[in-house]
C-alpha cells in the first residue's frame, strides 16, 4: 500500500473520531463532495459550509463508525483508497435502517488534493 498524504490520514482519523471541525480543517474552502451509490449520486455538496452541515448531520446518525483503509493508490495530487466501513445506526432513518443496526460496506474514496488539502472527495459504495 502506498503511503497516504497526511491530509487524507488526518481526515479519516477525524471522521472516525466524529470530529467535524478537524474534518473540515483538512478541506479547501471550495470542497466538492460527491457520495455515489453504484452509478447513482446519493448526495453532492459544493463549498466548505455545505460540507460542514452534511458532516454534522452524518455524525448525528451513527453511534459508532469506522473507516479502515484496506488499500491505496497514491499519485501526485490524488489518492484512491479502498475503505472497509462499519457503523452502528443511532436513530431510525427513512431509508429503513434502524437504531442499533450495524452497517458494513466496502467502498472507494477518491481524493483530489490541492495545497495539502482535500479539494474533491468522491465516496463510492
Amino acid at each position: 500500500m502506498n503511503e497516504l498524504p497526511a491530509c487524507v490520514v488526518r481526515y479519516i482519523d477525524a471522521y472516525n473520531a466524529f470530529d467535524v471541525q478537524a474534518m473540515v480543517g483538512c478541506l479547501t474552502h471550495d470542497i466538492h463532495f460527491v457520495n455515489r451509490s453504484g452509478t447513482d449520486v446519493a448526495m453532492e455538496t459544493q463549498g466548505i459550509d455545505a460540507f460542514r452541515d452534511l458532516a454534522a448531520q452524518g455524525a448525528a446518525v451513527f453511534s459508532q463508525r469506522r473507516q479502515r483503509v484496506m488499500n491505496a493508490i497514491v499519485a501526485p495530487g490524488h489518492a484512491t483508497v479502498e475503505i472497509d466501513y462499519q457503523a452502528t445506526v443511532a436513530v431510525d432513518l427513512p431509508n429503513g435502517w434502524t437504531a442499533g443496526q450495524v452497517i458494513s460496506l466496502r467502498g472507494v474514496s477518491l481524493f483530489t488534493l490541492r495545497d495539502d488539502r482535500i479539494a474533491v472527495l468522491i465516496d463510492i459504495a
